[in-house]
């Protein structure tokens, strides 16, 4: 039978806790590209709807 040392149950629990850094800030990767596009959309959007209204107060004067 193998006996587990020291050495391995630190190592699993770094292991263990890189795997969940890296899974955490994947996370937060794909929330700040998820953000910046909806910012993007909504920034067009709004921009698109300033124009509409400009165009439409200027052809109705």
């Amino acid at each position: 039978m193998a006996r587990i040392t020291k050495a391995d149950r630190e190592a699993r629990e770094r292991l263990r806790r890189y795997q969940a850094r890296k899974q955490f800030h994947a996370g937060v990767q794909s929330r700040l590209r998820r953000d910046n596009l909806i910012a993007l959309v909504g920034g067009t959007l709004a921009m698109a709807v300033l124009a509409a209204l400009q165009v439409l107060y200027f052809a109705t004067r």
